[in-house]
């Protein structure tokens, strides 16, 4: 059955049109499959980003209480009085007090560097045997207790710590501290205390995880996932399996190498091993409390349910796919089956008229598709044949009548020929003539009916060239003898104005040289006036300028002794100021958190206090020395004053002098003028002159030629009676 054209074309196209379904289908899944893989992925990104956020949240608020105990610790050292270790020791028991995830707060310092008392203290509590204060306190239970920090001593901590940047800090890796029978998991955040770019000591804060991990392991992150916490040491401070806290990734077996590979790239995701045996999709997210401290959270949901959506979409995309193909088969037998029926019945019917059954009856003549239009055109063939017998019997009637005719018009069409080349013949030889200049030629023998107007018109036309050919040669010799006369007095003019020209032009340029000497020597001494007189006015105006200087001058000293008193009263100022402020600090850092504001506002109050005191005695020392100077100055400026005045009665004769030549030069340069633009004119006009008469001359000479050339082109003709008076003006 496959053998018919049209089953096969037809199972093609729906072979084609089910390839491109796949094709299309198959993008359209990989496009959808990666867009739901992708914001599956977004979604388990989405919960490990509020997860992160609060874990940060909590680092960043125990990182500021460090900072600001450091910012009190560090006003209490500048302001130290002998009550001020008793404070330190209040600030840390009422921080650990007011902060719940506080478990403790210490500080270290070095040898006699908070107030240089280290032997008053010897023996104290919460110093050591040589008077350091080393202060412990801790949460035992709802009380706060104190003890020497431990291990305060450690060169190795100390040198960490100390090795810090100012205003840097350090986290440390969380550790399991037991307390009783309890374990809790801690961490710590210490910072180093400077003082005039020094180390001075240290402080730190231990802080209880249990509370953060506690919140993170019942976290259900799309409802069945699970958080995992990482320190920047890679080790567990929250895990499902409470034996890995504080343990490196290793431990956890295979998921230790995915977790160590999203932590090294900050953010990913990957797939790791579920506690039930099933693939989990993991993301991670870095946090960054503060400068130098890096924590890992890493969000784990099981793949199916990450995935639940998009297994939905395979099913439901294939299950469509399947059936789409099944009933495009079965749509494409029927059409087949049907189309190859029909193609069968046109074949036939072809034959028969092909055999010459012009009878036959034609099906589908009716139908408006392809097999219909087949079945119209296989009517028009047979009515074709039908004609086709009519059609030669009226051809060999209609041939005999047409050999009669061809006949008949090649006997008229040769004795139009005869008459078309005696024409021809004729009209070639007047132009022939015409050609060679006769404008004496005339066709006299008449042409066929048809073409004899051509013969009158080609005469008419000849004679009325000859006609202006003969005005022409008439005008042509009075032309040539009136220009002849008005080259020759062209030539004299224009020798003469030439004389004439260069007379002026040699006049105006010696005259113009002279001008513009005594011009330039005019000039020279009116700058030389005005620069005397400028000179005279700037020396009158130094000496009033000298008398205002020593006078500003002697104000400027009386003014230094008052500024003296005022500077005096702002260093008063400044001390009571610093006093105050050095008060204000000590009080605010009794008052603990209330006041820690109040004490860095009295700080600022502080320096600048400092820096006001010491401007204020750069400025008197300044002040004293200008005083001695101006004395000097004072002094100067008089002897300058008097040589002025020497200077102004010599410059004012001068000044007279050189008024009298100006004058005198500028008379001559006037009248100088005067006559060098007259001969200025005469040399313009005698120029414009000349040039008229060169155009003049040129033209005429150029109107000479071309009477001369026209002439010669006129003798080219034979225009009769005029020839021999072309000759007589030769």
């Amino acid at each position: 059955m496959f053998r018919s054209a049209t089953l096969k074309n037809t199972f093609s196209i729906v072979a084609l049109g089910l390839a491109s379904t796949f094709a299309v289908a198959g993008a359209l899944f990989l496009t959808s499959y990666e867009r739901a893989y992708n914001q599956s992925i977004d979604k388990v990104s989405t919960e490990a980003d509020a997860i992160a956020f609060q874990v940060e949240a909590d680092l960043r608020n125990a990182y500021k209480t460090v900072f600001d105990l450091k910012t009190t610790l560090s006003q209490l050292k500048k302001h130290a009085n002998q009550d001020s270790r008793a404070t330190v020791n209040d600030i840390l028991s009422e921080t650990v007090e007011n902060n719940p995830l506080a478990f403790a707060a210490f500080t270290v310092w070095n040898a006699n560097a908070f107030d240089g008392r280290d032997k008053d203290f010897i023996g104290k509590p919460l110093h050591d045997q040589t008077g350091r204060l080393v202060p412990y306190f801790f949460r035992d239970g709802a009380n706060t207790g104190s003890m020497v920090t431990p291990g305060y001593d450690d060169p190795q901590l100390a040198g960490v710590v100390g090795a810090l940047p100012a205003g840097r800090a350090m986290l440390f890796d969380p550790y399991l501290y037991t307390i009783g029978d309890k374990k809790l998991l801690m961490t710590t955040i210490a910072m180093p205390l400077h003082s005039d770019g020094k180390s001075v000591g240290s402080l730190g804060m231990d802080f209880d995880l249990n509370t953060i991990a506690t919140r993170l392991a019942s976290a259900k992150p799309m409802g069945v996932g699970r958080v995992i916490l990482i320190s920047a040491g890679k080790t567990f401070i929250v895990h499902p399996d409470p034996a890995l806290l504080t343990k490196p990734l290793t431990d956890d077996g295979a998921n230790g190498g995915f977790f160590d590979a999203l932590v090294s790239t900050d953010t990913g995701h990957a797939e790791t091993m579920g506690q039930d045996g099933t693939p989990d999709i993991s993301v991670s997210k870095r946090i960054t409390p503060f400068e130098g401290a890096t924590m890992y959270v890493i969000v784990s949901v099981p793949k199916s349910v990450v995935l639940a959506d998009l297994y939905r979409m395979i099913i439901t995309s294939t299950a469509t796919i399947a059936a789409c193909a099944i009933v495009m088969c079965l749509a494409g037998w029927f059409v087949a089956s049907r189309f190859s029926r029909r193609i069968a019945g046109a074949i036939s019917q072809t034959t028969e008229l092909a055999r010459g059954n012009f009878d036959v009856t034609l099906s589908d003549t009716e139908t408006n598709d392809e097999i219909g239009d087949l079945a119209r055109s296989l009517d028009v063939l047979r009515n074709a044949g039908r004609r086709k017998v009519e059609l030669e019997r009226e051809t060999e009637r209609s041939r005999e009548q047409q050999e009669a005719e061809r006949i008949e018009r090649a006997r008229i069409a040769e004795a139009q020929e005869v008459e078309v080349k005696f024409a021809v013949h004729e009209l070639a030889d007047g132009l022939r003539k015409l050609s060679g200049g006769d404008m004496t030629v005339r066709l006299g023998r008449p042409f066929t009916p048809s073409l004899d107007l051509i013969r009158d018109n080609f005469n008419l036309s000849v004679e009325k060239l000859e006609d202006a050919m003969l005005a022409f040669s008439d005008n042509t010799i009075i032309i040539q003898g009136g220009s002849d006369e008005i080259r020759h007095a062209a030539d004299h003019l224009a020798r003469r104005t030439e004389q004439q020209a260069a007379s002026v032009e040699e006049t105006a340029a010696a005259l113009a040289e002279i001008t513009s000497s005594v011009k330039s020597s005019t000039a020279r001494a009116e700058k030389a006036g005005h620069s005397v007189s400028q000179t005279r006015q700037r020396a009158e105006q130094s000496g009033s300028v000298v008398r205002r200087a020593v006078e500003a001058m002697g104000a400027i000293e009386r003014s230094s002794g008052s500024i003296s008193n005022i500077l005096g009263v702002i260093d008063e100022i400044a001390f009571q100021t610093n006093l105050l402020a050095l008060n204000a600090g000590v009080e605010a850092a009794r008052a603990g958190d209330a006041g820690k504001g109040f004490a860095v506002v009295a700080q600022e109050v502080r320096e600048l206090a400092q820096r006001s005191a010491l401007a204020a005695k750069e400025i008197k020392a300044l002040i004293t020395m200008s005083s001695s100077q101006v004395n000097e100055g004072v002094a100067l400026v008089g002897q300058t004053g008097a040589e002025l005045e020497t200077i102004v009665k010599e410059v004012q004769e001068i000044n007279q002098h050189v008024e009298a030549i100006v004058c005198a030069a500028r008379e001559q340069a006037s009248s100088l003028h005067e006559i060098n633009t007259a001969v200025g004119q005469m040399d313009q006009m005698t120029q414009q002159n000349a040039a008229m008469v060169e155009e003049s001359n040129a033209a005429t000479h150029t109107l000479a030629s071309e009477v001369a050339a026209l002439t010669q082109r006129l003798q080219q003709f034979r225009i009769g009676q005029a020839q021999s008076t072309g000759r007589m003006a030769a």
